[in-house]
């Protein structure tokens, strides 16, 4: 399977239609997921999928930062979405 086979499929079992090609960074092949018909959504950042020698992964946040020219939080911060993550994983 190439790069762009893998991100399709990946971008796929999440529920997009297509995987785009964006650019090299980093050694990697990025893309992004994204959807063919004409309904509009709003997803907050791109679902960027990295690939590298016939490898796929979701960015991690920071890279997904980066990527998007934004400056990510600062090493520590905790929000209230990840505390509530964390108590639920606590509780399994």
């Amino acid at each position: 399977m190439n790069n762009q086979e893998l991100a399709t499929k990946m971008a796929q079992e999440a529920g997009l239609h297509i995987a785009v090609f964006e650019k090299k960074w980093k050694s990697y092949d990025v893309y992004y997921g994204d959807f063919t018909d004409d309904v509009q959504r709003y997803l907050g950042l791109p679902y960027y999928m990295l690939v590298k020698n016939g490898k796929i992964r979701l960015s991690t946040a920071d890279e997904k930062c980066e990527l998007c020219g934004l400056t990510p939080m600062p090493k520590g911060y905790v929000s209230d979405i990840d505390e509530a993550i964390a108590e639920l994983e606590n509780e399994s």
